[in-house]
């Protein structure tokens, strides 16, 4: 190989390198702005707000995990049992629904919703729109922000 050869190799080793290093240890996210930890506030009363849990019942939030996931595992054990994030859960539809890369049945979802890092939270449609999308570790508080 001729020195040019060996520089164009050496930088696109280095890129791919600094590409895991961020996606996996900076959780830095890939897409827009507009699906990073996207809060909605709702100010509601009365009628208002059964519509709004009406609405969460035809939601469905995803959880995606890997087997190797520290910050995922530390979700699993810490934020999702913790009971106000439970009570706030329990508004949406059998969730949150724990897709696990290692699953052969669940790579399908994987794809589908384009995930590339992980732990990833979103929010999706009965028909299996998203709605908003979570990328990263969240603490209880930032999880019910997310929820609500």
């Amino acid at each position: 190989m001729n020195l040019r050869t060996k520089i164009i190799v050496v930088a696109l080793i280095f890129i791919i390198i600094n590409y895991i290093y961020e996606l996996y240890f900076n959780q830095t996210s890939i897409y827009p702005s507009k699906y990073n930890n996207t809060q909605v506030n709702h100010r509601l009363d009365g009628c208002k707000d059964y519509l709004v849990k009406s609405k969460k019942k035809n939601m469905v939030v995803l959880f995606f995990t890997s087997q190797g996931c520290v910050p995922c595992k530390k979700m699993k054990q810490l934020v999702w049992p913790h009971q106000s994030i439970q009570v706030s859960v329990s508004d949406y539809y059998k969730s949150p629904k724990m897709l696990n890369s290692s699953n052969e049945t669940h790579i399908g979802d994987f794809y589908r919703y384009k995930i590339e890092a992980v732990p990833t939270t979103i929010i999706v449609d009965k028909s299996g729109e998203e709605i908003k999308r979570s990328v990263g570790y969240m603490d209880v508080k930032q999880l019910l922000d997310f929820l609500n």
